[in-house]
């Protein structure tokens, strides 16, 4: 099970996207199977007020997590147990249209062959 602190969302903490006056960072899921990865992404998220409202440790966890908490951005890694951050998306996607999705690896390069049209609400995920 994923170690998370769900009460960080009920804070409601804002960061404003610098130039850009209509958007805000309130509740963000984080999606990674390694939980130093997580907890570095929280630490250094939060430290510059952006609220993270929960954690998943695989993709089928965060496709459940992302719709449950109402996550206005997940960050998911590409490689990831049980179902991979390229799946998850496309599935997150279906669910959450309005939830901004990033993508992250440290083993990702152009050859691995993933296409990130996958995330667009009608494409399917390729390989």
């Amino acid at each position: 099970m994923a170690e998370s602190d769900d009460r960080d969302c009920s804070k409601r903490e804002v960061v404003q996207i610098e130039g850009d006056d209509s958007q805000t960072l309130k509740r963000v899921l984080l999606a990674d199977d390694h939980l130093v990865v997580r907890k570095t992404l929280r630490a250094l998220l939060t430290e510059v007020s952006v609220g993270i409202c929960g954690e998943a440790e695989n993709g089928r966890q965060a496709i459940d997590k992302a719709g449950e908490l109402q996550s206005d951005v997940v960050v998911l890694d590409l490689v990831m147990p049980e179902m991979n951050g390229l799946e998850a998306a496309y599935e997150i996607r279906q669910r959450a249209p309005s939830a901004k999705i990033i993508l992250l690896s440290l083993h990702y390069s152009p050859q691995d062959g993933f296409s990130v049209d996958a995330i667009t609400p009608t494409a399917k995920p390729t390989v």
